[in-house]
């Protein structure tokens, strides 16, 4: 994480345009760390937060897109077999794409473990690209708009750190991980909650839905 400020600080020093490009390549891979390490760099001024939170809501979506796309290319194919095979919760994953793609892969951007199976699995069995789209653009419009407050929050604190002295940037980069794993469990208990909350109220109607046909016959 220290790699990845110092370089694009001197990135941003030098050429603001390649410090966006950067930004906007590291939010196809590693978004998280990404967009808070961009807004350690906004806050002290090195990038301006219009660009940078466009860059990187231009990057998640990019990267969304291009593991769609994999997936896509990879239907029928013996690789693509076999990346179906091992991808962890596949079940699961093709019940909540049957059932829903639209909010599946919205969904998938906040919970852990999730996004790139669901989102490889959606090109694979052939989601639309228009209702690809509208989540991708979905996820990457809420996850920036989470992540970036966030952010701001974590460069303040990093600023207040210089009287540790030399475990500065150890207690940064420990401060930022902190926050992502935090951000990442409390997306994935809510998404959870939504589950079981849903679940449980389509059990309800289930009952409501047969009691109505018993009193019928």
């Amino acid at each position: 994480m220290a790699y990845v400020l110092s370089y694009l600080g001197y990135y941003a020093s030098t050429s603001e345009f390649g410090a966006y490009l950067l930004i906007f390549l590291g939010a196809t891979l590693w978004g998280d760390l990404t967009a808070i390490a961009g807004a350690i760099l906004a806050y002290h001024r090195f990038l301006d937060w219009v660009p940078l939170i466009a860059a990187t809501f231009l990057g998640a979506f990019f990267g969304d897109n291009l593991i769609y796309q994999i997936g896509k290319r990879l239907r029928g194919t013996a690789s693509g077999i076999w990346i179906e095979k091992h991808l962890p919760y596949r079940i699961k994953i093709e019940h909540f794409l049957n059932k829903n793609s639209l909010e599946a892969l919205t969904l998938s951007k906040f919970i852990m473990g999730f996004n790139i199976p669901v989102l490889f699995m959606s090109g694979y069995m052939n989601v639309s690209t228009r209702t690809f789209v509208k989540s991708a653009l979905l996820a990457a419009a809420l996850w920036t708009t989470i992540i970036f407050p966030i952010g701001y929050l974590v460069a303040t604190a990093f600023a207040g750190l210089g009287h540790f002295g030399y475990r500065r940037i150890e207690t940064g980069i420990a401060l930022v991980i902190l926050t992502v794993i935090v951000f990442r469990f409390a997306t994935h208990r809510t998404v959870e909650r939504l589950d079981s909350v849903k679940a449980a109220v389509s059990d309800e109607d289930g009952q409501i839905d047969n009691a109505a046909k018993d009193q019928k016959t």
